[in-house]
């Protein structure tokens, strides 16, 4: 999605507001076969595998208490 709407920002098609475009984007998406979207799965699946490691790394590097004190500064954002 971010890479067609940074194509359509760059082309001067962006709809305001943003929801049109989206629905556009959308639309073309619907509209793609298996092949067309392929690429664009394999890219979520790739990005998805690496968020998975980096998270794991990050919670291996927290010490338990850090995450208890996370967990407090999150509830007292809320």
């Amino acid at each position: 999605v971010q890479e067609r709407y940074n194509k359509m920002k760059a082309e001067g098609e962006v709809i305001v507001p943003v929801s049109k475009t989206m629905h556009r984007v959308s639309s073309e998406w619907k509209g793609m076969s298996e092949a067309e979207r392929e690429p664009y799965v394999k890219e979520a699946s790739r990005l998805l595998d690496e968020y998975k490691v980096k998270l794991e790394e990050w919670k291996s590097k927290i010490q338990p208490d850090d995450s208890q004190e996370t967990k407090k500064s999150s509830k007292r954002a809320k």
